[in-house]
């Protein structure tokens, strides 16, 4: 009798353990799948889940190429090879037919590759002063706060000294892979590879429009 009372008892007492270990886990378990990556900045999330989302917005922003934050764009490395631009990194993927480009912002007609080369050759037809950014603008209700992922990059032309025309829109997913592999020198923060430069918006931009 009182070896069946013992056991009920450790039964009883490894239940309670198990419980109180399932408790402890769980929290641990749900605030890893809301966990930014280390490498990634907080500002860019780029998998949210639609249901911790409760506002979202399209918003349009201009990256002036003159301004000295945004100028470290001009002198980008590899490993330790002679440093290129930002733009040069993008233009030969776009020659090279790695990344498509579309005319519009909207990914149903596509450029012909050769019209990305006519206008990528054409000097000085393609801008290098301005680069426009459509940016996802997302309130995160989990965390109360805002949050921006990049999704769409236009290249220009240069209508008049105050107007610049979108002619090359390339998806951010697209090249993201390849940025990676680049960094940039900033004045504040040192060496940060090239993806988390522009994710993180370590540039300066104006907000120039709002898409509906």
């Amino acid at each position: 009798m009182n070896k069946r009372i013992l056991f009920i008892v450790l039964q009883l007492i490894c239940f309670s353990i198990t419980k109180a270990q399932e408790e402890i886990e769980a929290p641990k378990t749900q605030e890893m799948k809301l966990r930014v990556p280390e490498e990634e900045p907080l500002p860019y999330i780029w998998n949210y889940t639609p249901s911790i989302i409760t506002a979202k917005k399209k918003v349009l922003s201009e990256i002036d190429m003159t301004v000295p934050a945004n100028r470290v764009l001009d002198s980008v490395f590899y490993r330790r090879r002679r440093p290129g631009s930002f733009f040069d990194i993008v233009f030969d993927m776009l020659r090279q037919g790695k990344v498509r480009a579309y005319p519009v912002l909207a990914d149903t007609v596509v450029l012909p590759l050769k019209s990305i080369r006519k206008m990528l050759d054409s000097a000085g037809y393609i801008s290098t002063e301005k680069i426009i950014v459509s940016e996802e603008w997302l309130y995160d209700n989990s965390n109360l706060r805002t949050v921006v992922k990049l999704v769409w990059l236009a290249f220009v032309t240069k209508v008049d000294d105050k107007t610049y025309k979108p002619v090359i829109w390339v998806l951010y997913p697209y090249i993201r892979d390849e940025l990676k592999k680049y960094k940039v020198v900033t004045y504040e923060d040192g060496k940060l590879r090239l993806n988390v430069f522009l994710e993180g918006k370590f540039f300066k931009s104006n907000v120039i429009g709002e898409l509906h």
